[in-house]
């Protein structure tokens, strides 16, 4: 995972994003296949865009099967 300082200025918002993300990974890893995935943050993940976030990264996760 990767959240950079330039992009999430705030270690608050850093830490709850790569929470979002391990959360997102452990609830699906039965279903995913054994692969390795790198996560890059573009844009800053806050309360309202967390939906769309989980869609997007289930997409491109079950997309690597």
């Amino acid at each position: 995972m990767i959240a950079s300082k330039r992009i999430m200025p705030k270690s608050v918002h850093r830490n709850f994003a790569k929470r979002f993300i391990r959360e997102t990974f452990r609830l699906n890893s039965s279903e995913l296949a054994k692969l390795d995935f790198v996560v890059r943050i573009r844009r800053n993940l806050t309360n309202d865009t967390v939906i769309e976030a989980r869609t997007a990264l289930l997409q491109l996760m079950f997309a690597a099967k």
